[in-house]
């Protein structure tokens, strides 16, 4: 609304019947351009906020194997709306800065794509960048793959971001050293990561083509069979063409949760292997899943301290009941509970 309201504040020059040329002042032309980086921003960050409520509801889900909803005071008991207060309490400035990171990426490509556009309705008209005659193919190359840089490494942070509002969302930490721990965790299990990766988005769009097939499919047949469509429609092959790419945008979005759930899981069973490559017992459900995501998760034998003279000392009570409550933000040991049911 904005965007159209900035817009009509342009003159009109009208050309031939129909035809008609909007310009608008340089002061208009500015708050339009910051309307629609704004815009722009404020889409990324409701979306960077359903991954960061996604990520908290399946980690609590992971850290806490039995959750009596009556003990939660927050939200009713709903895990993905008490995730999504969190997210919005504790972590906005966290998610505005990693929407703003993916925002100005998105921007330097599309004034990148402006510029090789420019450059080649110049080739076009047989002019290359410096005016010349001639097409300059080096330019062009260079400029092809520039463009192909941006793209992946705009998707490459855009994967990153989600580890990283996982990682935020399970440790209660800011947006920079919860990326740096989720970079450092999936190094450590680069290989599973990877397998992880290639099977979800494989299953994953997958899931999107049938769902969007699905949709076109029984929208075609109504087209065909139901009148007034099957008399009066001409050809349900353009409607059957839109239905389908608007069932794959909705797709879109609705597994999307499963990739980030996917996601999260997989951060904190690699969190779990570190603490039980170190001795220590895991946090959460990392026997039950560890063998369905590809990580394998054995505990090793306790290592006690021993004394002077080689006598093993006493366990502590810490120890010997299995947990570790200093390392689990969620655990139910000592602590502080804020209004979710989490202890601080």
């Amino acid at each position: 609304m904005l965007l159209l309201l900035l817009a009509s504040c342009g003159e009109i020059a009208y050309g031939r019947p129909g035809f008609g040329s909007l310009y608008l002042d340089s002061r208009t032309e500015y708050l339009l351009l910051v309307a629609i980086i704004v815009s722009i921003w404020l889409v990324v960050f409701v979306r960077h906020t359903q991954h960061a409520a996604v990520g908290g509801a399946v980690t609590k889900w992971y850290l806490h194997r039995n959750t009596d909803r009556s003990a939660t005071r927050c939200c009713g008991g709903s895990a993905v709306a008490l995730g999504l207060w969190h997210a919005l309490r504790y972590h906005a400035g966290s998610i505005a800065a990693g929407s703003l990171l993916i925002t100005t990426l998105k921007l330097i490509r599309i004034a990148f794509f402006l510029l090789k556009r420019t450059f080649y309705q110049r080739v076009s008209r047989g002019l290359d960048a410096c005016g010349c005659n001639g097409s300059n193919r080096l330019a062009a190359m260079c400029l092809c793959c520039i463009s192909c840089c941006l793209k992946c490494v705009e998707k490459s942070l855009e994967a990153l971001s989600r580890y990283a509002y996982a990682q935020m969302m399970r440790s209660k930490r800011s947006f920079c050293p919860s990326a740096a721990e989720a970079v450092r965790l999936l190094t450590t299990n680069l290989a599973g990561a990877a397998s992880l990766r290639f099977v979800a988005a494989a299953f994953l769009f997958l899931g999107k083509l049938l769902v969007a097939a699905g949709c076109a499919f029984l929208g075609w047949r109504i087209l065909v069979q139901a009148p007034p469509y099957d008399s009066a429609l001409y050809s349900p092959l353009a409607p059957a063409v839109c239905i389908f790419f608007a069932a794959f945008a909705v797709a879109l979005v609705f597994f999307g949760v499963y990739n980030m759930a996917l996601d999260t899981i997989f951060l904190c069973l690699c969190a779990d292997k570190e603490r039980v490559d170190a001795g220590m017992p895991p946090l959460g459900r990392a026997h039950e899943l560890s063998s369905v995501l590809g990580v394998p998760i054995d505990a090793p034998a306790p290592q006690h301290p021993r004394g002077k003279g080689g006598r093993r000392m006493l366990e502590t009570p810490a120890e010997r009941s299995g947990s570790d409550p200093s390392n689990n933000p969620f655990s139910r040991g000592s602590g502080v509970v804020d209004d979710g049911g989490y202890r601080i």
